[in-house]
């Protein structure tokens, strides 16, 4: 049973290491966040430039609405990065503690909630008695 656990421990250090690696999230929210200040900016400055130079209100009109459009999509993408990273940090956490859990556990006899809270995200009953297990760790498993 020890040498079960120590081999559970280390494959989910493993996949808690590629599951919370947010290099590419890191890179892609501040892409977007530069996008955004561009952005605003140029919204700034279209309109300064309307109300210090006399010009088509509709032309104006058409670009700072198309502006507005491109900043709105863009902060969505923006909020939707940073709440999956935020998930990932929450999944590392969630995996750190089941580790630390398993660790202080001499070994598992009986069913244990708190380690059954923190493997498991959920379990879905199917009608054809079917049970999809979905772990911590991503794996799903069906029964």
């Amino acid at each position: 049973m020890i040498a079960d656990k120590e081999m559970i421990i280390q494959d989910t250090l493993v996949i808690a290491g590629l599951l919370a690696d947010t290099n590419e999230l890191d890179e892609e929210i501040i892409k977007a966040q530069n996008e955004i200040d561009i952005i605003s900016e140029t919204v700034k400055k279209l309109v300064k430039n309307n109300g210090e130079r006399p010009q088509s209100q509709e032309e104006y009109t058409r670009r700072y609405n198309d502006l507005v459009e491109k900043y709105n999509s863009k902060k969505k993408e923006l909020d939707n990065l940073q709440a999956e990273k935020k998930r990932k940090k929450l999944q590392r956490s969630t995996l750190d503690a089941f580790i630390d859990n398993l660790k202080n556990e001499e070994s598992i006899v009986s069913f244990d909630d708190k380690l059954w809270i923190l493997l498991v995200d959920s379990a879905i009953i199917n009608r054809d008695g079917t049970i999809i297990f979905k772990f911590a760790n991503g794996l799903e498993k069906t029964i």
